[in-house]
């Protein structure tokens, strides 16, 4: 796959732009992304599906100004996908043929299968494990379901269901309302599910909305983000009945023409579904595209044990991957000696690997941390390098976040793992080491300087530690 890859997602309402760079074989990360709000289906949905002379000219200008940040970035392939307004369009092969021959951008229009298999595809590939779930991404023109069971998309279908469409095609809530709940009846009941992924710009702005009401402490942190069908409820239905003044309160302005239409459809298609839990994906067609020509030697999915965003972290800020093993090797090590299950091994292991990027705050790793981890991960990730870039736990930031993060003693022995994994590895000199826990006390047998012993016995540990000097040719656990 090229190295500088451009994405463009045609949809109902917005035109997409985003550019990904590879840093190794599957790792990558956004280099740019620019958005116009151009509504190409503007108009269409009461004349048969015709595209507009005026949508159709401010989507071409937009693609325009595409081109040229294409050029400038010198992306060797540009994937460009257009979704329901194109494919219901008669006349869609004229604004095809103009783009072509005009900017040069082959567009290729995508069915509704394929639009919801991209969608789940990204979902599968960019959020933390879910046995089962349902997807669904609320456009302008159509809503996209897609089936996921143990990480296979076994079922997709494509509603037309748009926000756009339904407020062309209705003149109040009660045609709205019947207008939804009939289209929703075509829906079959295998995707049916406790777990539901909302996907698209709609579902989006409705969970920021619900972050702000609830106070939640990782606002606008949206990839990941789950809350319940209780709180759904509440808050769609609120949401779907507030006036003009006061929804300028709570959306952006940009959203609040067409959110009470796309919250409607999401509430009636929650209950529809029977869904207890809402997922948000921040991530959809766009990643989805990405990752099925990235992925397309793995069928479409990341190997096991893959980790994504750690592989991007060090690919591009690690100068020697073996000294970043190195330290998590001996976090591997210390890890069973303070606790009993694996509940924060991964986060341990996560971590220590990436001591030596100690340059970043709290913000910085939260945003870094956008793939395939819970709020509750990446929090506590984020919290502990902090923690240890600053030397110190930082109690106020503690008490900010206290929700979303385990028991303070907790949070203590995780710090005392990673400030004993750097000490131990200070000098980078790579060796093995072995500890081994007995009652209260913890040995550890290494090649060390009297110093570093000296700067590890000065450090405030929950357990007694004795250093011993290997120099009976001791192997490493």
């Amino acid at each position: 796959m090229a190295k500088i890859t451009a994405i463009i997602d045609i949809g109902s309402n917005s035109l997409t732009l985003v550019i990904y760079k590879k840093t190794s074989r599957l790792a990558f990360y956004e280099l740019h992304r620019q958005k116009y709000k151009i509504k190409i289906g503007e108009g269409s949905y009461n004349k048969d599906g015709v595209l507009q002379p005026e949508p159709m000219k401010r989507a071409y200008e937009a693609l325009k100004d595409f081109s040229y940040i294409i050029k400038a970035y010198k992306c060797r392939k540009t994937l460009c996908v257009a979704t329901s307004a194109l494919r219901d369009a008669p006349n869609k092969k004229e604004f095809i043929k103009q783009v072509e021959q005009g900017l040069g951008i082959m567009i290729k229009v995508i069915d509704g299968h394929k639009e919801a298999y991209f969608g789940a595809l990204a979902a599968i590939n960019l959020l933390p494990d879910f046995p089962e779930f349902t997807t669904i991404d609320i456009g302008g023109g159509s809503t996209e379901f897609a089936k996921v069971i143990k990480g296979k998309i076994v079922k997709t279908t494509s509603l037309q269901l748009g926000h756009v469409r339904v407020s062309e095609k209705c003149q109040n809530i009660y045609d709205k309302e019947l207008f939804i709940l009939e289209e929703l009846k075509k829906l079959d009941e295998e995707f049916f599910s406790k777990t539901v992924v909302t996907i698209g710009g709609t579902a989006r702005e409705i969970a920021k909305y619900i972050q702000k009401k609830e106070d939640y402490p990782l606002y606008k942190c949206l990839h990941s983000y789950i809350y319940t069908k209780d709180k759904s409820t509440k808050y769609l239905e609120k949401l779907v009945n507030y006036d003009k003044d006061k929804l300028k309160k709570y959306i952006s302005k940009n959203r609040v023409d067409t959110i009470q239409d796309g919250a409607l459809v999401l509430l009636l298609t929650l209950q529809r579904l029977d869904a207890q839990k809402i997922v948000v994906s921040q991530k959809g067609v766009r990643e989805g595209v990405y990752l099925s020509d990235l992925l397309r030697r793995f069928n479409g999915k990341f190997p096991v044990n893959f980790k994504l965003n750690q592989r991007i972290l060090i690919d591009r800020f690690a100068e020697v991957p073996k000294v970043n093993n190195y330290y998590q090797n001996i976090a591997n090590k210390l890890y069973p000696c303070l606790f009993d299950d694996k509940t924060y091994q991964e986060t341990v292991s996560f971590c220590s690997k990436l001591l030596l990027l100690n340059d970043m705050n709290f913000y910085s790793w939260i945003e870094f941390l956008n793939f395939g981890y819970t709020h509750y991960e990446k929090v506590l990730i984020a919290y502990l390098m902090q923690s240890f870039s600053d030397e110190e736990l930082d109690e106020k930031l503690y008490k900010k976040y206290k929700e979303l993060l385990p028991d303070f003693e907790v949070i203590k022995k995780l710090f005392f793992i990673l400030n004993l994994t750097s000490l131990l590895a200070k000098n980078m000199k790579i060796q093995n080491i072995k500890v081994e826990k007995q009652d209260d006390m913890l040995d550890i047998y290494m090649d060390i300087s009297q110093l570093t012993q000296e700067e590890i016995l000065s450090i405030d540990a929950p357990i007694k530690l004795n250093i011993k000097k290997d120099t009976d040719g001791r192997k490493s656990i």
